[in-house]
């Protein structure tokens, strides 16, 4: 049997600090083990006592290394137990692989033998002595001694004492004491290029190499590279997506590492918090770690203690700088406004109080933007940790508005909102700017604490939607990873606070097609984010309609609307006109006097856009365009006409028919966004298909259907439509279309309202559904309602 014995060897008792970092790796999977550091004192005192007919030929080692090499063979023959060079990392006990006679022995990557067969052609493989475990006076190894001796004049120490040697000895071994060689797999996962060109930096790649690995080496090589450090880890191939103004175009490639701004402009990192010490503490020693040089962080404590004041103060740190607001308590977004105004830099990146960041965050992003000559650049995915819980997850696709760094010029004033007050600035920054997405989670460790902005089922949902996973042994490998790098074992776990000071950050402006959602059971009950109104209370309820040529479709639509079965005190009507050019304006007018008595208020509106489309405009080389001005001209028109209605009841212009009860029924299914079955014929297939709900397999075709940035899949391709829910009174969906739309006028305060970019693959009616999921408020479609649209 192989005792537990782990055998390291160093200079001096002073191991540097990175190297500890993996000595503890061994000592925490192994409880109990004795553990012994040989210097090289001690590895010379050893043969004295022990094996003194070697010493000549230990003494005459040229290279250090070559000593180093020949002293692990020794202590393995004399004491046996497990020898590892400092620079391997266990990652799961021994115990049952070291249960053996054998001597245990493991194949470095076949591309290191491809790298060597020019040098050393009768090497088909090489065996590896950087990690080694045997029984005490196994006579393996005096065959080993006995090739060393053999080879004292080989001018190399891979021939003389390391590598090529002990694989030589190995297959020219012939005792029967049993020898063992597991695969790469094992004990060397990654190959040297692949630690030094920070591959492992993708935590999907480390993850897909490690799984079943018993330990990585990482590859040092102080022997021959002239260094006791291990080069910081950074990301290699990065895949960078660029949107000008909102429109995707495209994506490539970068080598981060190779990227050198010219100058180094100041980022002002922005810090809001509110009884958060613990946390934010972390948070100030990651800004303090950034490896780019120009920063500083600006923090506004709202908080009632002094403890994260005399933490900065003891700091003394001129790059860290914090304020205490005066004056009656200010909104998120407010506060955020304060520490933009005292920013410094020409640039800004948000900060939050009770989150992780890599070394390297501000270094990548800035790098990725100076490639790409953008304003802003926001992560594509972030790495979501659940402490508690013992989860990670890699996010789904999209633009998470918290990783945002921009130019401060193009950061418009954040609305005065107590969350979600980033959304609309990311939004704003995507339509106006070009904008880099980097997909690089591991800059960026999202905590989900028991105190954040949105609830338990609202995180569950991130991890159903996650593109990577890990729980049991997947998670305390991947938390080890990252703990290299992050302090996870000082994060408080538990509630950090009561009163959350973060912004509702999930709420991103997404530009990816998403992963579809799991679609929930039908649930006729009231949803908890919804506030039920007073028994007897008629919402005042106000009808928006853009309209474009549709004089042939004024009457009716007026005939219609005055039908509408709700108190004519308690309804208004407001259209916007705009590019008409078949007298729609003169009979909209006309037809607006002569029922005005009909509703509380009627309002006309003019604006042109500008859009002509020279073809069909069901076309899909127009959708963007077309529907990016309709997305303009619904929100102008929400903006220009709504005072204090409750709800918002969009309607185009050119339906012909609909029940005089569908607005009551569409109020009486108390939901925030809510759609009526439109058809072109009673019973018959759906014809808006913008309000759909993703099918299982939706996922795999996300990318086959996308043009101009936005989804346009054929009808029925990972969708299914009102059509095919038909009996059933209420069902969730992940798109809404306009024909005739219910939104509870609060949402569209809040700012969620019709993107006229491409937002997660999708615009206008979509788009903002997409928009309202990421804001926790659900979209809903009522199949047996119907309404009927033009056939025109």
């Amino acid at each position: 049997m192989i005792p537990r014995i782990i055998h390291q060897t160093w200079k001096s008792r002073e191991v540097p600090e990175h190297l500890r970092g993996f000595a503890r790796s061994w000592q925490a999977h192994h409880p109990g083990w004795e553990h012994r550091l040989w210097t090289d004192a001690d590895n010379r005192a050893f043969l004295v006592r022990h094996c003194p007919h070697f010493l000549p030929y230990y003494d005459a080692y040229a290279s250090p290394i070559c000593r180093v090499d020949a002293i692990r063979c020794f202590l393995l023959k004399h004491f046996g137990g497990l020898y590892v060079d400092l620079d391997f990392e266990c990652l799961e006990p021994f115990d049952e692989l070291l249960d053996t006679d054998a001597v245990i022995l493991g194949e470095e990557p076949e591309k290191h033998a491809q790298a060597h067969c020019k040098d050393e052609p009768d090497l088909k493989h090489v065996v590896c002595n950087a990690l080694m475990a045997s029984p005490p006076q196994h006579p393996f190894w005096d065959h080993v001694i006995e090739c060393m001796i053999a080879a004292q004049r080989e001018p190399g120490p891979l021939n003389a004492t390391g590598p090529f040697l002990l694989t030589r000895a190995v297959e020219t071994y012939r005792g029967d004491a049993p020898v063992r060689v597991l695969p790469a797999s094992k004990l060397y996962p990654i190959s040297d290029v692949e630690q030094r060109s920070g591959a492992i930096f993708d935590l999907e790649f480390w993850r897909a190499r490690t799984r079943g690995a018993h330990a990585v080496h990482h590859w040092a090589g102080t022997w021959w590279r002239g260094q006791d450090d291990i080069e910081p880890l950074t990301p290699d191939r990065t895949r960078i997506g660029l949107l000008e103004r909102g429109v995707r175009l495209g994506e490539t490639e970068l080598s981060l590492r190779n990227i050198q701004p010219a100058d180094t402009p100041l980022v002002s990192c922005l810090m809001i918090t509110r009884n958060r010490a613990s946390t934010a503490r972390l948070a100030i020693d990651a800004f303090l770690r950034q490896s780019w040089p120009a920063r500083e962080l600006v923090i506004l404590d709202d908080g009632a203690d002094d403890s994260l004041r005399d933490h900065v103060a003891v700091l003394n740190d001129p790059r860290v700088r914090i304020y205490q607001p005066d004056g009656p308590r200010a909104t998120l977004g407010e506060l955020r406004n304060r520490a933009l105004a005292l920013a410094h830099g020409e640039y800004v990146c948000q900060w939050d109080d009770d989150d992780l960041y890599d070394p390297t965050r501000i270094a990548c992003q800035m790098a990725a933007l100076h490639a790409l000559r953008a304003d802003a650049c926001f992560l594509e995915r972030w790495t979501i940790w659940w402490p508690a819980q013992d989860r990670l997850a890699l996010s789904t696709r999209r633009l998470w508005e918290g990783s945002m760094l921009c130019r401060k010029a193009l950061v418009p004033p954040y609305p005065a909102l107590a969350r979600g007050e980033d959304s609309p600035v990311a939004e704003h920054i995507l339509a106006h700017g070009r904008v880099v997405l980097l997909d690089q989670p591991r800059l960026y460790l999202y905590v989900v604490h028991g105190a954040n902005t949105f609830g338990a089922e609202h995180f569950d949902r991130h991890w159903d939607d996650a593109t990577l996973r890990a729980e049991g042994t997947d998670y305390a490998r991947l938390r080890q990873e990252l703990g290299k790098r992050l302090p996870l074992d000082d994060y408080p776990v538990g509630n950090t606070s009561d009163e959350p000071a973060s912004s509702a950050r999930e709420s991103a402006t997404a530009v990816e097609p998403p992963t579809p959602p799991p679609t929930p059971p039908v649930d006729d009950a009231v949803s908890p984010a919804i506030s039920q109104r007073p028994a007897g209370v008629t919402p005042h309820v106000l009808l928006l309609t853009p309209l474009k040529n549709a004089a042939h479709f004024l009457p009716r639509y007026f005939e219609l609307a005055c039908a509408l079965e709700h108190p004519r005190e308690r309804l208004s009507l407001a259209f916007l006109e705009g590019d008409s050019d078949d007298g729609t304006p003169e009979l909209l007018r006309e037809l607006a006097a002569s029922h005005a008595h009909a509703f509380a208020r009627v309002e006309i509106l003019h604006r042109d856009f500008g859009l002509r489309l020279a073809g069909e405009r069901s076309a899909a080389d127009v959708q963007y365009v077309r529907r990016s001005v309709i997305a303009k001209c619904r929100n102008a028109l929400f903006h220009a006409a709504h005072r204090d209605e409750e709800q918002v009841l969009w309607i185009d212009a050119d339906l012909v028919d609909y029940p005089p009860d569908v607005l009551a029924r569409l109020l009486d299914a108390q939901r925030q966004i809510v759609v009526p079955h439109c058809v072109r014929q009673p019973g018959g297939e759906t014809f808006d298909l913008n309000s759909f709900r993703f099918t299982p397999d939706a996922r795999a075709t996300r990318w086959a259907h996308m043009l101009d940035g936005i989804a346009q899949p054929p009808r029925g391709a990972g969708r299914q439509y009102l059509q095919d829910l038909r009996g059933n009174a209420l069902v969730e969906l992940d798109g809404v279309g306009g024909t005739m739309l219910l939104v509870d006028a609060a949402v569209h305060r809040a700012g969620v309202l019709f993107p006229d970019y491409s937002y997660r693959g999708f615009i206008e009616t979509e788009g903002f559904a997409m928009m309202a999921r990421d804001r926790g408020i659900r979209c809903w479609g009522m199949p047996d309602l119907e309404i009927v649209h033009s056939r025109a």
